[in-house]
């Protein structure tokens, strides 16, 4: 019976969304997927519906401020809200973040436009996210800071793509969004300098207007005369000694008000692989980070039971939430509880439980949110189901992609559903005052 009534719960709540948005915008463009996203959190039973819930130990204030934010972006009033989703293989995978993301987008006509953040992973060797498309030249090596045998220069996105070819080209193709391109009128390239590194170049067809080079924090970025779809860069040696180029990351800009949702993650991160290098730090204040969604933690809880240092990871935490308080020192942060798993294919991995206990320390300490993922999947060994049922991979750590597209409709109902309750009872969005909204 409980179960049921979550699901009228989030029936309402789908309700209330497509109230609001049929008197903004055509049906069919933006209600699609919030209908199709509650869709699969009410019929799906592998999800735990009772569960889904962004709960805030420590208070609402900081989530608030986040809520006035998104008031203020509907109406035009703020630029741009920064999302960061950072990670691990969950995130790099990129179906996880890229389901949040297409359900947050559509919440409001407003939240569309600047596609952010990105790493084009396909030239460092490795898995690369449906959404977009790397073209390259030349030989490129790839380094990641989850494993510590990988030296380089880490930055943003805490992995690189390294190359000592003076010919080598790259370009990104941003696939479009429910039929909606992205398009950027200003394009920033991670990179460190020096005089033993090549520089970045703009070839594509629009015309630069400006060039802003940043050796400090490390990065060149060309402002265009018209938003495009379409980039090429190249590579040029200012000195003899410039041999090498090592790409840190790409950030697209529209000058557009938008909800901007990036992702950072690298296979096989840990809490700890974002602090190898002060780089990150400097580089990733950029963003100026809104809301951060913190989903490390697989990683680190991959070991024997009684080997997992739960304070040592409240620590990395810690120092990974000044870090982008340093760029934004109201930002919202969501924990993530690790992914149900299996240690080695052998046992259901109860350092998940430590590792819960140990973010929901930290958001009452630092007035946080979780979104209890652990919980939502239905608890310790709720893998097996999962695999049975064609979500997760056979090592029983890493989801199919309908598994992690469901995750990322959980985890956005969940965002979604402290939103709906929020706005209900805001007085600024007075198409609300007569819709009663089941908490």
């Amino acid at each position: 019976m409980r179960r049921i009534k979550k699901k009228h719960k989030l029936r309402l709540h789908l309700s209330l969304w497509l109230f609001i948005t049929s008197i903004i915008l055509p049906w069919h463009v933006l209600t699609q997927p919030i209908t199709e996203m509650y869709s699969q959190v009410q019929k799906n039973s592998l999800l735990d519906a009772e569960k889904i819930h962004l709960h805030l130990p420590g208070g609402d204030v900081t989530f608030n401020a986040f809520i006035q934010k998104l008031e203020k972006l509907s109406l035009g009033k703020v630029g741009k809200i920064n999302v960061v989703h950072i990670g691990g293989s969950h995130v790099q995978g990129g179906t996880l973040p890229n389901t949040i993301r297409n359900n947050l987008v559509h919440l409001h006509p407003q939240f569309f436009g600047e596609r952010g953040l990105l790493f084009p992973y396909k030239m460092a060797g490795t898995n690369n996210p449906a959404d977009f498309k790397t073209t390259f030249s030349g030989e490129w090596h790839g380094h990641r800071s989850s494993v510590s045998s990988h030296y380089a220069e880490f930055g943003i996105c805490g992995i690189t793509a390294t190359t000592y070819d003076p010919e080598a080209t790259f370009s990104i193709q941003l696939y479009p969004l429910n039929g909606r391109e992205y398009y950027y009128d200003r394009v920033r390239i991670y990179h460190p300098f020096g005089p033993e590194y090549m520089k970045p170049v703009w070839t594509g067809q629009e015309d630069v207007v400006i060039t802003w080079e940043n050796p400090t924090i490390g990065y060149t970025e060309f402002v265009l005369e018209n938003a495009t779809t379409t980039n090429q860069f190249a590579l040029r040696s200012y000195v003899d000694s410039a041999q090498k180029f090592v790409l840190q990351g790409i950030q697209f800009f529209l000058d557009k008000p938008s909800l901007v949702y990036h992702a950072i993650g690298v296979n096989g991160a840990n809490t700890s692989s974002y602090l190898r290098e002060p780089e990150f730090a400097r580089q990733v204040r950029l963003l100026r980070a809104d809301v951060v969604i913190f989903g490390i933690g697989i990683n680190d809880a991959n070991v024997p039971f009684g080997k997992f240092d739960k304070e040592q990871f409240k620590s990395n935490y810690e120092k990974l939430m000044d870090v982008f308080g340093k760029g934004n020192r109201d930002v919202f942060f969501v924990f993530l509880t690790n992914t149900d798993s299996y240690y080695q294919k052998k046992h259901p991995n109860k350092n998940a439980l430590l590792a819960r206990e140990a973010v929901f320390e930290l958001a009452l300490k630092h007035k946080a949110g979780v979104i209890d993922v652990f919980e939502i999947m239905g608890g310790l060994g709720s893998s097996t189901r999962w695999r049975q049922s064609g979500m997760m991979s056979a090592d029983l750590v890493h989801f199919t992609p309908k598994g992690y597209e469901l995750l990322g409709h959980a985890i956005s109902a969940a965002i979604i559903d402290a939103v709906a309750n929020h706005l209900h009872r805001s007085t600024s969005f007075n198409v609300l005052k007569n819709v009663e909204l089941v908490h």
